[in-house]
């Protein structure tokens, strides 16, 4: 059996015809039945095809029965089942019916022999098509109130209409739909929004990028504070240790974490508190950054005093001792109901990229040659907008965590090879 190898342009095509035969529609949506056609398209194949038995004409060939199942409308016409066909047509440009093209090869083989391979050949490209769409639907959201629009004289349902005029008006014209891209693409390219890129793949990321600047709306209302960051060259990895399954020579041999939701990087939230955390093992450092932020709050004032006037040892039961009043401070800060989101990729760096490929060398046996690893990172210029709900402790603002925590990423970076540059950012001031 071969296994068919889809590229970024097969998709790309497949985009374009789902939006040509009007299947997605404007807001990235398409009927919720519409997703396990080509599933079941194959399904039908197996079905309409007889193990061992020797195909002689059209009316026992597998895929011409399940295609005129598929162009049949008259039974299911309102979840768009005969688009499917119809849309396959679009992506191999063929301008009749794809059922009708193949029973002319059937009909005309006797007197061309070379049809036969013609035959062969389509069939074989239907079936890796429906593949193909099987893919692409998973760039776009599944709505079970989104319909097909009009298209070659298929009306279009009233309501379909109506659902998008409500959609666009609780959205102000803006996509905030997930979405979700599918790992077999090329990763480093289909996150870029350069003019290079094909209008399928940017669409894609603006969507995505737009669902992230609504979400991150949503929660600032909701008493959520935000600190935007921009990573610095040379970039930042963060899931190194998570496999995409690559198994090429030339593949990314790094992971990468992404959101499931969007399908863009993201840096979960559980890393930025333990990121912080960490950072509080270092008391003398974090005092100089409190220090150094020139921030008044009386209860780090306090803490701060008493701090400073704790004994290293105690002298007696009752003392507490510079180690027990930073537990007290750690266990304020981290132990209570503080909510550390994930943060989320805002905005794609100046020349639109997001992700973008890096090697690196490891010498792991010093009298040879290294064998550069090929790596995907978050593109140098990229913002992640970090979210928190931060409430006033018994130690400290909630204020002051803010800037404090602001400080300490600044500082310090996020996710792996921080050592070495990456993952390094820089505060990008807003006016929240």
């Amino acid at each position: 059996m071969n296994r068919l190898n889809i590229t970024e342009e097969m998709l790309e095509r497949a985009v374009s015809c789902l939006k040509e035969a009007k299947i997605v529609n404007a807001y990235g949506r398409y009927p919720y039945a519409f997703g396990s056609y080509p599933s079941s398209f194959g399904a039908t194949l197996a079905q309409c095809s007889s193990p061992g038995a020797t195909i002689t004409s059209a009316d026992n060939s597998g895929i011409v029965r399940a295609l005129e199942i598929f162009e049949d409308d008259s039974s299911r016409a309102e979840t768009c089942r005969e688009r499917l066909p119809e849309v396959i047509r679009l992506y191999l440009r063929k301008e009749n019916r794809l059922s009708d093209v193949l029973r002319s090869y059937w009909r005309d083989q006797d007197s061309k022999p070379e049809y036969i391979q013609e035959r062969k050949t389509l069939e074989k490209e239907i079936e890796d098509a429906a593949a193909v769409f099987k893919i692409a639907l998973r760039l776009f959201e599944r709505d079970k109130d989104a319909e097909c629009g009009e298209y070659n004289g298929i009306p279009a349902k009233a309501a379909a209409d109506n659902a998008n005029e409500n959609n666009n008006s609780q959205n102000n014209g803006n996509n905030t739909a997930p979405v979700v891209i599918h790992p077999k693409a090329n990763i480093a390219r289909n996150f870029s929004l350069h003019d290079t890129i094909a209008s399928p793949a940017r669409d894609c990321v603006n969507i995505a990028l737009n669902s992230n600047r609504s979400l991150v709306s949503t929660l600032t209302n909701n008493n959520f504070e935000q600190i935007k960051m921009e990573v610095m060259s040379p970039g930042m990895i963060i899931g190194s240790g998570l496999a995409h399954g690559s198994s090429s020579k030339d593949g990314f041999k790094v992971g990468l974490q992404f959101d499931t939701i969007s399908g863009l990087p993201v840096i979960p939230g559980s890393s930025v508190k333990g990121l912080l955390r960490s950072a509080f093992s270092h008391p003398e450092y974090v005092l100089l950054a409190y220090q150094s932020l020139n921030i008044e709050d009386e209860k780090m004032k306090a803490f701060v005093k008493s701090y400073d006037a704790a004994p290293e040892q105690k002298n007696n039961a009752k003392d507490k001792t510079k180690s027990d009043h930073w537990k007290d401070l750690v266990k304020d800060l981290f132990e209570t109901t503080d909510i550390f989101a994930d943060a989320l990729l805002t905005e794609p760096s100046s020349t639109g990229a997001i992700l973008s490929e890096d090697h690196i060398t490891p010498h792991l046996k010093p009298l040879r040659n290294p064998v550069p690893v090929k790596i995907v990172k978050v593109s140098p210029g990229a913002h992640f907008t970090f979210l928190f709900k931060l409430l006033e402790g018994k130690k400290m603002m909630g204020d002051t965590k803010k800037a404090l925590y602001r400080r300490i990423l600044e500082d310090i970076g996020i996710g792996a090879k921080t050592s070495v540059g990456y993952g390094q950012l820089k505060w990008v001031k807003t006016n929240d």
